[in-house]
């Protein structure tokens, strides 16, 4: 803690919640979160360096990409590193090779970083995110949780309680591995569940009729059309990948059928 605040101090920093930043403190978790470190391995948002500086001995080489202009001073004039790489940018935007990630990612971006990770050839991720969150990543009664269990395999590692941040969040927060696995090969499945899980209370033909304007077919004909999809009695959010992805694919067959005819 104290280096947190003369590092703060020294730089005239203070933690910005538009970028989520609550600093890691606990050298426990930091050691286990670094222990996954290897070859090439990327940080997102390495803030203060705590952790970017126990990688840094794990792995052969460290991509850390930060936002914040403050941060990079800290990181640019308080270590000597020699295999870390430090760029000044935002990670939606880059482009960076990698064999694993390890980082505590702001919480306010968690999704879009994930599903940027998962498009990304790597190994595996190692990630700090709060607990409500990846509780409903695991669950898949969410359109977040069905696209992450879609794309990866996920491991809780450990628990990290909320007093090990500065400044604290509101919530604990969890260790958690994400193995890319794409489990699923339809390209139609990412807009089925998005159409599906708009309405995920509801059954299935329901859903698709409520949804039926962003599949281009006019609401007072969307229950014919969809007459024969595959589990359309069964409520959305009790549906598995297996049958999102046959869902998925009979509505594709059904859509591409109807242009055929309309064309026609």
């Amino acid at each position: 803690m104290k280096k947190v605040t003369y590092l703060l101090k020294k730089y005239n920093l203070a933690p910005l919640n538009i970028l989520s930043q609550n600093f890691l403190l606990c050298e426990d978790v930091m050691e286990m979160m670094a222990g996954y470190a290897k070859k090439t391995t990327l940080e997102i948002g390495p803030g203060l360096g705590f952790l970017t500086e126990k990688i840094s001995k794990k792995a052969d080489k460290v991509i850390a990409v930060e936002k914040d202009r403050g941060m990079i001073k800290v990181l640019n004039n308080e270590y000597n590193f020699k295999n870390v790489e430090i760029h000044h940018e935002d990670f939606l935007k880059t482009d960076f090779s990698f064999d694993c990630c390890v980082s505590s990612i702001p919480y306010s971006i968690s999704s879009k970083i994930i599903f940027k990770l998962l498009e990304k050839d790597h190994e595996y991720s190692v990630l700090l995110l709060q607990k409500e969150y990846t509780e409903k990543m695991i669950q898949m009664k969410s359109r977040l949780g069905i696209m992450i269990n879609a794309l990866a395999d996920i491991e809780i590692i450990d628990s990290v309680n909320r007093k090990c941040f500065y400044p604290s969040p509101k919530v604990d927060s969890l260790i958690v591995k994400l193995t890319p696995n794409r489990k699923v090969k339809t390209p139609f499945f990412s807009k089925t569940v998005r159409v599906l899980f708009q309405h995920k209370r509801k059954k299935v033909i329901n859903a698709l009729i409520d949804s039926s304007g962003e599949l281009n077919v006019e609401k007072k004909q969307a229950r014919n059309v969809f007459s024969g999809i595959d589990y359309s009695e069964e409520r959305v959010f009790k549906l598995d990948l297996e049958k999102i992805e046959k869902i998925s694919e009979s509505l594709e067959k059904i859509l591409k059928n109807r242009n055929r005819e309309n064309a026609a």
